[in-house]
């Protein structure tokens, strides 16, 4: 199978390769005024990374998707870095390993409480892609909100020329779906399929729960309707019960986008100390 889709599209673009974060907890706990929350991360798509300990932190889905990067100033070469063989392929032709340029973010904000904790991680949210626009990192992003969920989603890119140019996701996409009854996962790759009927481009699964997916039945169909939408609702279909998010991750090697599907938990009584480093 295409080398298994070459290795799972290089464990899904590398995703958390070379990455270091901190997230601390300063000031008062639960019980007194609201406390400094700070993030702080180093990675290849920091905003993706900075979303997902938002996720761990405060219980709340934090959709991501990427741009589609093509300007080698956007672009990472970590072959050397991450290979030690040549995948089967003779010396010096093997593909190689391009994942976005690193990047660092730093924010420091407040939680106020739960009544008002949606909006706390709007402003966060906001906060996040202004700090990731004044640094220049690679491509531009905005927030949608969808009741309690959010998505962050591109807006911008270099092209090849260097030039900046709008660029949206590819789950931007409007796509038709014959509503039947099929396995979630069966559901899912038949987005995937539409997708790349639509745009030309291979849209691919990657890092799922494939136990839900293979389990959980559901009935979906769509006529001229944004593919991000049609995800949602086939996830809420599978487990309505779970609070469902995603990781849309750009290939710029291979130009494929790798679709990676999680529940995220819920929020913990209990947060963690000042000072500890999450994983």
């Amino acid at each position: 199978m295409r080398l298994q889709k070459w290795l799972l599209v290089k464990l899904v673009a590398l995703a958390g390769v070379l990455a270091s974060v901190s997230t601390n907890y300063c000031g008062a706990g639960e019980t007194g005024p609201p406390a400094n929350l700070e993030i702080s991360v180093d990675a290849s798509r920091p905003i993706a990374v900075a979303l997902d300990l938002l996720e761990q932190r405060h219980g709340v889905a934090i959709t991501y998707e990427d741009p589609r990067y093509a300007h080698e100033s956007d672009i990472a070469d970590v072959t050397d870095r991450v290979r030690r063989d040549s995948g089967g392929n003779p010396e010096g032709t093997h593909p190689r390993v391009l994942i976005p340029r690193h990047g660092r973010l730093h924010v420091i904000y407040v939680m106020r409480g739960k009544t008002s904790q949606l909006d706390d991680i709007a402003a966060v949210i906001r906060l996040l892609l202004e700090a990731h626009a004044e640094q220049r990192l690679p491509g531009g992003f905005r927030m949608e909100r969808s009741g309690t969920l959010f998505h962050v989603v591109p807006i911008a890119v270099k092209g090849e020329d260097g030039g900046l140019v709008e660029a949206g996701s590819v789950l931007d996409a409007k796509i038709d779906l014959l509503k039947e009854e099929r396995t979630g996962l069966e559901t899912l790759e038949a987005i995937c399929a539409a997708l790349h009927q639509v745009t030309g481009e291979h849209v691919v699964l990657g890092l799922t729960p494939l136990n839900w997916l293979i389990d959980r039945r559901v009935s979906v169909g769509a006529s001229d309707e944004a593919a991000r939408a049609v995800l949602g609702r086939v996830l809420a279909g599978i487990e309505p019960s779970m609070s469902w998010s995603w990781r849309l991750f750009y290939d710029p090697g291979l130009k494929w986008h790798v679709l990676n599907l999680y529940v995220v938990p819920k929020m913990h009584e209990s947060m963690p100390s000042a000072g500890k480093d999450q994983p």
